[in-house]
């Protein structure tokens, strides 16, 4: 997801990513959530480790992106561990 400057660093996407969880864990019953994150969005790194999910795998030059190859991590969040 991604916000307008004026909108970033208000809560906004802890907020849009807290009721998603809710709904994938809480109502459709979900076993496991992943999110991939490109490893210099310190961000949305932050915003996934302060959720909860936990760093999986690192991939190496998994995506080519304005013009250059860039690395990704893995994280995941089990249903046991939501809170």
């Amino acid at each position: 997801m991604t916000f307008s400057p004026a909108y970033q660093h208000q809560g906004y996407a802890r907020e849009a990513m807290r009721a998603v969880m809710a709904l994938l864990f809480e109502q459709l019953a979900h076993h496991r959530l992943t999110a991939v994150v490109d490893t210099r969005n310190t961000g949305a790194i932050k915003l996934l480790e302060g959720l909860g999910f936990r760093r999986e795998a690192h991939y190496r030059q998994n995506i080519f992106f304005k013009g250059e190859w860039g690395d990704e991590y893995l994280y995941a969040l089990l249903r046991s561990e939501y809170q």
